[in-house]
C-alpha cells in the first residue's frame, strides 16, 4: 500500500503541496498577523518562495520528468504557468482579505487554483506518451 501511495502522482502532489503550503501559511501568519506587514505586499513574497519551492518539488518529487525535454524548456513552461497561477492566487487573495481573516483568504485562493495546477504541471513535467489526453 505504501508503494502505491509513493507511485500515485496525485498523492505526491498533495503531500508536496501540504509541505509548501504549511510554510506559506506560517510565513503569512508571521508577516501579516504578528508583524502587521501589509498583507497584499507580504503575500507577493510568500508566493515567490512558494513558486521556487514548487518547481523543485514538482520536478524532483511529484512527477517523473521527461528526459527528452530540455531543462530550459521545462523551466520556461513552469515560469509561465506557475507565474500565472501565482498571479491568479494573489488576485483571489486580495479580493478576499477585506472580507475575512487572512489565512482563510489564503486557503480559498490556494484551493481555487489547486486542481488546474496539478493538470498543467503534469503536462509540463511528464514524458509524452501518446496523445495529450493519455497524460492526464
Amino acid at each position: 500500500m505504501l508503494n502505491n501511495l509513493k507511485s500515485n502522482k496525485v498523492v505526491r502532489f498533495l503531500l508536496g503541496g501540504v509541505g509548501m503550503k504549511s510554510i506559506s501559511f506560517l510565513l503569512n501568519y508571521i508577516l501579516a498577523d504578528i508583524f502587521q506587514f501589509n498583507p497584499v505586499n507580504s503575500y507577493v513574497s510568500i508566493l515567490l518562495i512558494d513558486f521556487i519551492l514548487g518547481y523543485f518539488i514538482n520536478r524532483y518529487f511529484v512527477f517523473e520528468t521527461d528526459p527528452n525535454k530540455k531543462h530550459s524548456k521545462i523551466i520556461l513552461q513552469f515560469v509561465v504557468a506557475g507565474g500565472t497561477f501565482r498571479v491568479l492566487n494573489w488576485l483571489i487573495y486580495i479580493a478576499l482579505i477585506d472580507h475575512m481573516y487572512i489565512l482563510t483568504a489564503q486557503l480559498i485562493a490556494t484551493v481555487s487554483v489547486l486542481i488546474l495546477k496539478y493538470f498543467v504541471y503534469k503536462i509540463i513535467f511528464t514524458p509524452l506518451k501518446g496523445p495529450p489526453y493519455n497524460r492526464l
